[in-house]
């Protein structure tokens, strides 16, 4: 995906809800606390409850998305940045960098106005891992390869600066390779729903099959037993790297 303002696509509103008036200003630094100067910073009016449709696409165009909808300004040589012209009101206050390798990097304060303006926010960027989810699709009868799509997709997700771009990763389907090989990238830990579609019908007794997993914080794999029974009811077994040294999950 090109390198855009992809954070913003969710976190940014209209410039006719800004007013003269109050300002939020503060800096952005490490973990050491040094600046971080040029690291975008995006405001967003936590009043409305206005939300973009996230597009389907491999590579939206983020900055149409984002025409007249809202701020965001890089931090100066020494991190510092102010939104200025501003209502009394709740507002959430983000980083919004591309991401690093292997990662996501995440910072979101929510902030609320009154009658005065708040001059001494500080952002501290962290990252949040993303892991590899890799699996094999067979069929629990005959261990032949299932030719297949597989879709994950995330559980319980608030949708956040940090997370607008993997969750387009994990969105789109992939397909079981020759040996009923697949491959998902750039997933945090975290709750997710598999979906194996594709089937055939006379064979599995149905064209697709969700069930839920749980990534953990070294991205291994767990799954509940009764998930593990309805795939073999179905006559799928599906394998994930490092499922077994992590177990199977006690509930459903």
């Amino acid at each position: 995906m090109k390198k855009v303002c992809w954070m913003l696509a969710w976190l940014v509103w209209g410039n006719a809800c800004m007013g003269s008036g109050l300002h939020i200003a503060g800096a952005v630094v490490d973990q050491d606390r040094q600046a971080r100067p040029g690291v975008k910073v995006g405001l967003v009016n936590a009043d409305r409850e206005d939300w973009i449709e996230i597009p389907a696409e491999d590579s939206p165009d983020w900055d149409k998305m984002i025409e007249d909808r809202g701020w965001w300004q890089p931090a100066n040589r020494d991190g510092e940045f102010t939104f200025t012209g501003l209502h009394s009101g709740k507002y959430k206050l983000t980083v919004m960098e591309d991401p690093p390798a292997g990662g996501m990097e995440y910072a979101m304060i929510d902030l609320e106005l009154g009658g005065e303006s708040i001059s001494n926010v500080c952002l501290l960027p962290g990252v949040i891992p993303r892991h590899v989810l890799r699996g094999v699709l067979r069929s629990s009868r005959t261990g032949e390869p299932i030719p297949a799509d597989v879709e994950v997709t995330p559980q319980e997700l608030e949708v956040t600066p940090g997370s607008i771009s993997w969750m387009l990763e994990s969105i789109k389907k992939v397909r079981t390779g020759p040996e009923g090989g697949f491959v998902k990238t750039g997933l945090p830990a975290g709750g997710y729903l598999v979906q194996v579609s594709g089937l055939d019908e006379a064979v599995h007794g149905r064209t697709e099959i969700g069930f839920n997993i749980r990534l953990d914080d070294a991205g291994a794999v767990i799954i509940g037993p009764l998930y593990r029974a309805y795939l073999n009811e179905a006559g799928l077994d599906l394998r994930f790297e490092g499922a077994d040294a992590a177990g199977d999950h006690q509930g459903p």
